[in-house]
């Protein structure tokens, strides 16, 4: 393995990255509680809330692996 990759992997920073995930998928669990109907279990509302979490998790990810 690279060792870049390797110290790329050490110092990241997981507390950080885990917070993020916790409140993420706390903020989609309250959206598709609040959005909730029978016929229409997914709203729009709520898929465009994940659209921009996985976005912003991707940049996150991406940027943090950048120098």
């Amino acid at each position: 393995m690279n060792f870049s990759i390797i110290r790329s992997l050490r110092y990241f920073d997981w507390m950080s990255f885990a917070i993020i995930i916790c409140l993420s998928c706390i903020g989609l669990a309250f959206i598709y509680s609040a959005t909730y109907k029978p016929e229409l279990p997914l709203s729009l509302f709520f898929k465009k809330q994940l659209i921009g979490t996985i976005i912003g998790i991707l940049i996150y990810l991406l940027y943090s692996f950048v120098y």
